[in-house]
């Protein structure tokens, strides 16, 4: 059970995923160096065009905006948040991708040239609203299309839920609060944030779902937020990049947040809906979270039996993919997660991480050796040589 400190200026999730974008022909990028470049890149006059018309036309916001102060210090917050949602790492005084980071570069890199065949990556409401304006969804950074919204939102679970879930619920109330004025809720918010997380805290403590670790770490973790809240005079950091992260997320109506009401979206309700019972983060991920998503963006993809061979063909282009030091060797979660994933958006069927986890323990001794950690809740697939 995590939550992330974040700095105020880390409102738009493009900006990730234009970070993730540098690593298309990079392994790694200096530690010294990629905040400075970095915000040379973000910087750039098209990227700044494509800020301005996500707010015009998207109807959404392009508050923290990197600027080139030519020292890096603009971006520099960007590629704190992007180690903190384990997309990049440390190592040897550099940064690279994670394996989550990787999955993320790897289906992205391939979406960018031959989008037509991710069947279920388009989200055809969208589309049709933008055509009238004559633009693209694909062209504009800010804009995220689903394969974006995948990552970020999986990433937020699992990283900070108990604020996701908090504000999500704090908006859902206020709804009714403010049903008939039109005032500002902002300062509802922030008046009720803190409540609302210890609450959820508590919901960890007394569950009988939760295991003994877990309800030791949400003890801990509400003493923590407590005494760092209490201290604070200010929730700007704390309430502005989430909810402009539900914002690009489309979790909350952004013609509505011009005039300052928050308003939840359907998929922000289902979002909330789906999260209230959680008391497995890890559990959640990887049994429900593909349909959930599913619903949330009404991407219409279909539960299939019997997908055996889709899931050889893209567990032998994991093997392409994701190749290690060790020969035939990759790593198991990294090839379950890219396989759910592609399946879903390019052949449009839902199968949850779990029942990928399945048939890979299932192929165990057949062409494959699969030696798997649970303490990690990890492992490492071979192909055997034949």
């Amino acid at each position: 059970m995590e939550y992330l400190s974040l700095h105020t200026k880390v409102r738009r999730l493009g900006y990730l995923k234009l970070l993730v974008k540098q690593y298309f022909h990079n392994d790694y990028w200096s530690y010294h160096s990629l905040s400075k470049y970095f915000e040379r890149i973000a910087s750039d006059g098209q990227i700044q065009k494509e800020l301005d018309d996500y707010n015009s036309f998207y109807s959404k916001d392009k508050k923290g905006v990197i600027e080139n102060l030519g020292t890096g210090v603009s971006a520099e917050p960007y590629i704190r948040l992007a180690e903190d949602l384990s997309l990049i790492a440390r190592s040897n005084y550099s940064y690279i991708l994670t394996k989550t980071g990787k999955i993320y570069k790897v289906i992205l890199e391939r979406y960018e040239k031959e989008s037509s065949k991710f069947k279920f990556i388009e989200e055809q409401r969208v589309t049709k609203q933008l055509d009238i304006f004559g633009l693209n969804m694909h062209s504009n950074l800010f804009a995220l299309n689903p394969l974006d919204k995948f990552f970020f939102l999986r990433l937020l679970i699992e990283k900070d839920l108990i604020y996701l879930y908090s504000l999500l619920n704090i908006i859902r109330k206020s709804e009714k609060i403010y049903l008939r004025r039109h005032e500002i809720k902002y300062g509802h918010i922030k008046e009720n944030l803190l409540s609302e997380v210890l609450l959820k805290i508590q919901s960890f403590e007394t569950s009988p779902k939760v295991t003994h670790t877990t309800r030791i770490n949400a003890i801990e973790l509400k003493k923590k937020i407590a005494k760092k809240n209490l201290k604070m005079r200010s929730y700007e950091s704390i309430v502005e990049p989430r909810i402009n992260w539900l914002l690009d997320l489309d979790l909350i109506d952004g013609l509505k947040l011009r005039n300052g009401i928050l308003t939840l979206t359907h998929a922000g309700d289902v979002l909330l809906d789906a999260t209230t019972n959680i008391f497995d983060i890890n559990l959640f991920l990887e049994n429900d979270f593909l349909g959930v998503f599913n619903s949330l963006y009404d991407l219409n993809a279909k539960y299939k039996a019997d997908q055996q061979n889709r899931i050889k063909k893209y567990l032998d282009y994991a093997f392409i993919n994701f190749k290690t030091l060790a020969p035939n060797r990759i790593s198991a979660s990294q090839a379950i997660t890219y396989i759910s994933l592609m399946c879903f958006l390019r052949e449009g069927f839902i199968l949850e991480y779990k029942d990928v986890k399945s048939y890979i323990f299932a192929i165990d001794g057949k062409g494959y050796t699969i030696d798997w950690f649970p303490s990690e809740n990890d492992g490492s697939i071979k192909k055997i040589n034949e």
